[in-house]
């Protein structure tokens, strides 16, 4: 199975939104920051929930298709624990490398200011390692609160074969489509729980449930826009950037519902992306570029933080002074690095990579 190159264009913007969410942690007293007019008017966090929506989308894919027409609870239990050890040979690893790394180098650095106190360190490793982190950063918000989606993700690719296998298929997809319109206009925990958000997830789902309707697959490929690549991914990039706004605009008290919007207009970009037809169309030339960024897309998210407070303490340490943008791209450019070494020497010694992409199909 190849892996569709306009769902990995998809993975790509995410990342991206969620590098220019935590530049914060490089800037200096003087210098130009080159991304304040994009966080000024796009809340550029959002670029999780645009990974949650893809999340759920695949895993409705590779769990509940396979299983959709078993009816034995072995063969059930069996496909389960199959997915689940796969799941936990992809993320695991790479994910407690960098936890650990990040443990090691704020306890032997000693500086709180740039790291966090030893005690809460440890207390973020462990919250890390049992996948409780979403809830430990409520509690305890700091600029290393990164690994609270890992969490999440994780809890839902828990909790989700549970309520499948015992539920049933009708009843199962009932309560997804419930918690889509409740999820509207109500978080769990409010927004003390802001870290524990299912909604990008069951949007995820509902694309998955959505497009495996041959019939429903059809009136969307009768609907497909005929246009090149510079339009497609204008559009694309324009729309998924654009409902990042809702937050800004809606405002804190409504933010179930803004995020609810973010996963919505998510969902419909990968309902046509799925179908690898080129809704989203990439230039040969863009395609080997697009694909490797967002196959170590996972590995920058659990390095880069790590990466920018190692490189503070060093430059602190030694008295080194840097404007905004070159202390920037230089913490983007040993993010990158460090991913790189992460994906091929860690992240591929434990599953079997998909180095090919599909190409689009003829309209």
């Amino acid at each position: 199975m190849k892996k569709n190159i306009e769902i990995q264009y998809l993975r790509v913007v995410a990342i991206v939104l969620v590098a220019i969410t935590h530049r914060g942690i490089l800037f200096t007293s003087f210098g130009r920051d080159p991304f304040h007019g994009i966080e000024h008017s796009f809340s550029t966090w959002a670029g999780v929930d645009i990974f949650f929506v893809i999340s759920g989308y695949l895993m409705g894919n590779i769990l509940l298709g396979k299983t959709s027409e078993i009816n034995t609870v072995e063969q059930k239990l069996e496909q389960t624990i199959l997915f689940l050890k796969k799941r936990f040979l992809r993320l695991f690893p790479a994910s407690f490398f960098w936890i650990t790394v990040l443990l090691l180098l704020g306890s032997i650095s000693g500086d709180s200011a740039v790291w966090a106190m030893r005690h809460d360190l440890f207390a973020k490793w462990a919250a890390s390692i049992f996948q409780v982190r979403n809830f430990e950063n409520s509690l305890h918000q700091s600029h290393l609160g990164w690994y609270w989606s890992l969490s999440l993700e994780n809890q839902f690719y828990f909790i989700l074969p549970l309520l499948w296998f015992f539920m049933g298929k009708r009843y199962f997809w009932w309560l997804i489509k419930a918690l889509a319109v409740v999820l509207l206009f109500w978080s769990p925990g409010g927004n003390n729980w802001f870290w524990f958000r299912p909604t990008g997830f069951i949007w995820g789902l509902l694309v998955y449930k959505l497009m495996s309707n041959k019939k429903i697959e059809n009136i969307f490929i009768a609907y497909f826009p005929k246009w090149g690549a510079l339009a497609s991914l204008t559009a694309v990039t324009g729309l998924l950037i654009c409902s990042t706004n809702a937050p800004n605009s809606i405002g804190e008290a409504y933010m179930p519902l803004a995020i609810s919007l973010i996963s919505f207009v998510t969902a419909c970009i990968l309902a046509f992306a799925s179908l690898n037809r080129g809704f989203i169309k990439i230039p040969a030339f863009m395609e080997s570029t697009i694909f490797w960024m967002a196959e170590m897309s996972y590995s920058f998210y659990l390095c880069h933080i790590v990466v920018f407070c190692a490189l503070n303490d060093f430059l602190k340490r030694y008295h080194i002074l840097l404007g905004t943008t070159v202390k920037m791209e230089m913490g983007f450019s040993l993010a990158s690095i460090c991913s790189i070494l992460t994906y091929f020497y860690i992240e591929r010694l434990f599953y079997k990579p998909k180095d090919n992409v599909s190409i689009p199909k003829a309209s």
